[in-house]
């Protein structure tokens, strides 16, 4: 760390110890004294924050946002950033490496220490053996105690507050209220919002997963996959209405690692391969030409091209629909569609074309795949919106609802399936946790399984990139699994949504959903399934 000359004290003042009461004239000398330190030390300081001159500023790198303030007998040392409106009190000590997000109160006396003693070799004295740095994360909005103590390594999430006196050890979930030694949540700032323990997610997940293994045979039954397979079996057409389905039945047997009952593996993978059109190799009426640009059923292709996936094989037939089109009939398309009153289906469009070619495998070959793909993520990179990361808007009639549930659809099969990077992961993760608070996270109201996929999906798929927003994330997934778990009919499955039957559609939506967040929180050793189609995280 760096070794600051001693400066000579001028006499502290009240502002020095309550920098909240300074005045103009105090404000315009302490511009003078923050321009001393930026030129002396290249540290980053916002013209109207402040700096008590009787604080001890010995810091490596230093970023001071604005009308943020150090009082008097402050300590700080190491690499710090701090944003805007945050209040460090007198004797407030900060070392190590410590970001700081805005709107953060640090009561006086504690202690923030973003480092650490090794002391791994009992033979050589602990002053000898190197110092470790994990760094400390505090988000915005954080009500810091007195005297609170908080250790390297730990994340603090947003809008949470730390009772005087504790000792942080580990992350803290945002919108949490914590005290103790060691600090634990008391309880959540969001109304009739349940302290969820670790405990509780873990052993929800092992007694949902025994029950689906449990009672799989018996889901089969109640919905009766042998008739889809009789029917598939026959000579007849195969009704449309139950591709997804028979699709479903096979993504969740795959996720079982069990066989699909009642059908022998190369009888049904050739049923389902002949569903596909030689002509088009989308799926509908043998004999009617289709157009992607013009198709409005977006679903079939993927389920029966994930399902065959599952099965260990893939589309009889080149997706010849999508291949055709050039990137100037793309753009075009892409332009013409319908953000602002038709987001979903927007992402839902790109979803299918971009599956399309992934699920044509070796059909056709990289070149013709990156034709058709480049052009494709030039134009979303291009119409991605920087300050929220979305590619729609919030509107009156649904908020974020329709913008977020169709950022899913497009990224799903396009930036997650081929392992692109999104444009803006940081604005992403905030326009979907606001999405997720005006819904009160989906706990009580408007829970489909859409609506829960289209905001856990993205968050994980967003955390590839940044560990943003880590602690809300993590206490949001927490809350969801127990909810999730508790919502299971016996012998029949998940239902899409509270108020519905079970159904093949909910139960493999649902547990892709418990699979993504279970990964994220590092216990998906808990689950006794893994996701291998539609709705798995990445390819």
């Amino acid at each position: 760390m760096t070794a600051h000359k001693t400066e000579k004290l001028t006499a502290p003042t009240q502002s020095d110890y309550l920098p909240w009461t300074r005045n103009a004239e105090q404000q315009e000398k302490n511009t003078q004294y923050k321009a001393k330190l930026s030129k002396q030390y290249g540290y980053l300081i916002n013209h109207d924050a402040f700096i008590s001159e009787q604080a001890v500023i010995c810091c490596d790198d230093l970023t001071l946002g604005s009308k943020s303030y150090i009082a008097a007998q402050a300590i700080l040392r190491g690499s710090l950033n701090i944003a805007n409106n945050v209040s460090i009190n007198n004797h407030v000590q900060i070392s190590g490496k410590v970001t700081i997000g805005q709107q953060v109160r640090i009561a006086s006396m504690t202690t923030i220490v973003g480092f650490n003693h090794g002391f791994e070799d009992i033979h050589t004295p602990i002053y000898k053996q190197p110092c470790t740095s994990k760094g400390i994360v505090i988000g915005e909005n954080v009500w810091i105690g007195a005297s609170v103590v908080i250790c390297d390594g730990v994340k603090i999430g947003a809008n949470s507050i730390i009772a005087a006196g504790s000792i942080v050890v580990k992350d803290l979930p945002a919108s949490s209220i914590c005290a103790g030694n060691p600090a634990k949540v008391i309880r959540s700032r969001i109304p009739n919002t349940p302290v969820v323990s670790t405990c509780k997610v873990s052993s929800s997940l092992r007694k949902i997963s025994k029950q689906i293994q449990q009672q799989w045979s018996n889901i089969q039954k109640f919905h009766n996959c042998s008739l889809m397979l009789e029917q598939i079996q026959s000579q007849q057409p195969f009704p449309s209405d139950n591709i997804r389905p028979l699709c479903d039945m096979v993504e969740i047997a795959s996720a079982l690692n069990r066989p699909v009952e009642f059908c022998e593996k190369g009888v049904l993978i050739e049923k389902l391969q002949n569903l596909q059109l030689p002509c088009s190799g989308l799926i509908g009426i043998p004999g009617k030409e289709q157009s992607l640009l013009d198709i409005s059923d977006h679903y079939p292709l993927l389920s029966l091209g994930y399902a065959l996936q599952c099965l260990d094989s893939q589309l009889k037939w080149p997706v010849h629909a999508v291949n055709k089109i050039n990137k100037y009939d793309l753009y075009t398309h892409l332009s013409q569609l319908d953000w602002k009153h038709r987001a979903w289906g927007s992402g839902a469009w790109i979803d299918l074309f971009s599956s399309a070619v992934y699920l044509q495998k070796d059909l056709i070959n990289q070149d013709e795949k990156d034709k058709l793909l480049n052009p494709l993520f030039a134009w979303l990179n291009i119409n991605n919106l920087q300050a929220t990361g979305m590619w729609a808007s919030a509107n009156q009639e649904s908020q974020w609802l329709k913008a977020v549930n169709g950022f899913y659809r497009l990224t799903r099969g396009s930036y997650a399936q081929f392992s692109q990077p999104l444009p803006y992961p940081e604005s992403s993760i905030d326009t979907i946790l606001c999405h997720s608070r005006i819904n009160g996270h989906f706990l009580r109201n408007n829970i489909t399984a859409c609506n829960v996929l289209d905001i856990i999906h993205p968050l994980c798929q967003s955390a590839l990139q940044t560990d943003y927003r880590q602690s809300e994330i993590k206490a949001l997934f927490e809350q969801q699994i127990p909810a999730i778990t508790e919502r299971w009919q016996n012998n029949q499955g998940f239902a899409f949504s509270p108020d519905q039957t079970a159904s093949l559609q909910g139960t493999e939506m649902w547990m892709s959903i418990l699979a993504t967040a279970a990964e994220y929180l590092g216990m998906q050793e808990e689950l006794q399934f893994t996701p291998k189609g539609i709705h798995q995280l990445s390819n």
